[in-house]
């Protein structure tokens, strides 16, 4: 199969899994007759439904192999029906699911440096535009034809922020809002709360539309969603986004999971801000620990030794999303020691748990996947899930463990080398160039069809098509 190749020679083992979570997602590429786009990327879930934040965290892997896998081209599934009107057989599961199409684009842009589907994207249709629109407009109780979920729309906006729930922002059965476990999914509790991560995902969605675009009324929503986060839900006291109460005078509902690092991968924090949330995310009583970033802070009454889905157990979106928010304010040392953390325990549980795969949702504390909800069956969370569980041993483990961050937009790879066996990558493809880089006994050996520029600490080589050498900072 024609995808980037990990060479770790120091543990053998990483290959091999990586290796087989490109083979399981192989396998979720399906098609259904009559859908917008087909073939699309199943989230090992349901066969007739889609589900939008899961189909979105595919899409950062997927770009990767896109002539393999198709990522980006799954999203009109998602366009197409909400934007469009244009009828599906695919079941938009949740139609309120978080809104991060902008993102989504945006990353897989960042590598395959596609200049005309970013055109297309936001200067003819301006998908992210009206997506972004179309979550300002909704209400509590809206239902549209092509949803199949038996809860109708839980997003609603107020001056103070986004009415959601647990199972609308993603995180089903999460205690935010200091609930009792018997409160799950869609329950009418979680009404009481305006949820941090909605506010973060619509300024970033704003922000990169802003960007890409340079229409300034979406720096006016960026900025207005970035001072309402830093006013009403960043604590001082704790330093750290919470949640916040619906009604006034809007106290802060002090439960740390990692949803409170949106607003960083937003980049509404300030640097100092930022530091507080780095305490958080290296505290082994809070978001460290023996596997970084459960889904609940470890010394919350909440947290769930087994996992309890949202109740401790250490989700791969979530967990991706805090790790590039923190290289996003230069925590690079750090994101990549939380990134190997969590590669290695689900290279364990690879090993060690039967059956032998990526699960949805691991267990905070042993090598294994974590528990479900609360009287819900089966045990455990499902198996073969690539799915958005594929990021540890794809873009974690190209990007922290190995340090290669790719950008296909300027041709450039800059490489954190910070180990010393022999390790790289093959058949790396980013903006038209596919290339091959290992590190050996501090030589670089690289092959590229097309040159490209390699950034080594603070050193910038021009790469020649062809093989090369890089050895005592010489070129040959």
């Amino acid at each position: 199969m024609n995808v980037p190749q990990i060479v770790f020679e120091a543990e053998p083992e990483l290959e091999k899994f990586s290796a087989f979570a490109w083979k399981c997602a192989a396998e979720h590429i399906s098609s259904c007759p009559g859908a917008p786009q087909s073939p699309y990327m199943d989230e090992a879930f349901a066969e007739d439904r889609i589900w939008i934040w899961d189909t979105c965290f595919m899409v950062l892997y997927c770009k990767y192999a896109p002539e393999i896998f198709p990522g980006v081209e799954s999203l009109r599934n998602f366009y197409l029906p909400m934007l469009d009107g244009v009828e599906t057989p695919l079941k938009i599961h949740i139609p309120d699911n978080p809104p991060l199409f902008a993102w989504a684009e945006w990353e897989n842009y960042r590598i395959t440096g596609d200049r005309e589907h970013l055109k297309e994207l936001f200067f003819q249709h301006r998908y992210p535009q009206r997506m972004f629109r179309f979550f300002e407009s909704l209400h509590y109780g809206d239902r549209f034809p092509y949803m199949s979920s038996l809860y109708p729309v839980q997003w609603q906006k107020t001056p103070f922020g986004y009415h959601w729930s647990g199972g609308r922002c993603g995180m089903d059965n999460t205690p935010r809002g200091d609930f009792p476990r018997t409160v799950i999914d869609n329950d009418p509790a979680y009404r009481k709360i305006l949820f941090l991560d909605a506010a973060a995902q619509q300024a970033l969605s704003a922000r990169i539309i802003w960007e890409v675009t340079g229409d300034t009324a979406f720096r006016q929503e960026y900025d207005t969603l970035a001072a309402l986060l830093n006013h009403y839900y960043w604590d001082e006291e704790d330093g750290c986004y919470y949640d916040i109460e619906a009604t006034a005078p809007h106290r802060r509902v002090k439960v740390m999971t990692p949803a409170s690092f949106w607003p960083l991968l937003a980049g509404v924090a300030s640097p100092e801000q930022a530091a507080r949330m780095a305490a958080h995310a290296e505290n082994a009583m809070e978001l460290d620990g023996p596997v970084p970033f459960p889904s609940v802070a470890r010394n919350s009454p909440h947290f769930d030794p087994a996992g309890g889905y949202w109740r401790g157990g250490v989700w791969l979106p979530t967990a991706y999303m805090a790790v590039k928010a923190l290289e996003q304010y230069q925590f690079t040392a750090l994101a990549d020691r939380l990134a190997e953390q969590l590669v290695r325990h689900q290279l364990r549980t690879w090993l060690e748990f039967s059956p032998h795969t990526v699960w949805e949702v691991y267990s905070p504390t042993r090598a294994e996947p974590a528990t479900c909800k609360y009287n819900c069956l089966p045990d455990h969370g499902k198996p073969d899930f690539c799915g958005w569980s594929a990021l540890g041993p794809i873009n974690l483990t190209i990007e922290n463990v190995l340090g290669i961050q790719a950008d296909g937009v300027s041709r450039m790879i800059h490489w954190r080398l910070h180990h010393t066996c022999r390790h790289g990558i093959r058949n790396l493809r980013f903006g038209g160039v596919t290339a091959s880089l290992e590190f050996d006994r501090g030589t670089i050996a690289v092959e590229t069809s097309e040159p490209f520029r390699l950034k080594i600490e603070d050193r910038i080589y021009h790469i020649p098509a062809g093989v090369c050498r890089i050895k005592e900072g010489k070129i040959s």
